[in-house]
């Protein structure tokens, strides 16, 4: 099956124009930031989320390149004679470590100090990080 995958061009050429999509349009986003009445970070969300515990689980659930991520992980520990304890102990592992990271850059990005920085530079960081992105969505289409 990973055959019909690898050597399809059409497969191939499907997630190539979707990725230059994604990308496109992340760039896009980025670029056109603007502040908003607040000074505060920057309002460019396609949608307001007023929980951030769902706003984190959906951002990672959604995240084309955490689902690849783990993915690939996986596909290089576990194969079919792998146990369904040592499975699922990958997977607990997995979620813990995961849960720990996300919960010391929660902690990170809430502090005082982050918030001033992050909203003293954060149009900027968005400007940069929008062209970064258009200049790679243009590699991944050509």
């Amino acid at each position: 099956m990973d055959y019909i995958f690898i050597n399809n061009n059409y497969f191939y050429n499907i997630i190539k124009y979707l990725s230059f999509a994604y990308l496109l349009f992340l760039s896009i986003s980025l670029i056109n930031t603007k502040y908003n009445n607040k000074n505060t970070l920057p309002n460019n969300s396609l949608f307001n989320l007023k929980n951030p515990f769902l706003i984190g689980f959906l951002t990672n659930v959604l995240n084309p390149k955490a689902i690849l991520f783990f993915v690939s992980l996986f596909t290089i520990f576990v194969n079919q004679s792998t146990s369904i304890y040592i499975k699922s102990i990958y997977g607990i592992w997995m979620v813990l470590s995961t849960g720990v990271w996300f919960c010391i850059v929660s902690v990170f990005f809430t502090s005082k100090y982050s918030k001033k920085i992050i909203n003293k530079y954060s149009i900027i960081i968005s400007k940069i990080m929008g062209i970064i992105l258009l200049v790679i969505s243009i590699k991944v289409i050509l």
